[in-house]
């Protein structure tokens, strides 16, 4: 039986929305890279995106891409690589 992961959903005011795992880490738009379970309504991110709700999902599996520059464009939000360590250039 697969695991059971849970996800942040980030809906946005243009209307598109992201969802990545809770330790995901995303870009805002001041430069700091937090985890994706510490957004909040209403902050932007690196994309200009501006957090408009905000849901849990669960999912049971796992995308963990792995890009040369560490950073992955999803949907339109640029986020890291990495989970649970912070990103450095």
């Amino acid at each position: 039986m697969a695991s059971v992961c849970q996800y942040v959903q980030l809906y946005f005011e243009n209307g598109s929305k992201f969802e990545a795992s809770l330790l995901h880490r995303l870009f805002l738009a001041d430069g700091q890279d937090v985890f994706t379970s510490d957004i909040k309504v209403g902050q932007m991110l690196a994309g200009g995106q501006v957090v408009k709700s905000i849901f849990t999902k669960r999912h049971h599996s796992l995308y963990a891409p792995v890009t040369e520059s560490g950073v992955i464009l999803v949907d339109g939000v640029v986020a890291s690589c990495y989970a649970e360590t912070p990103h450095s250039f």
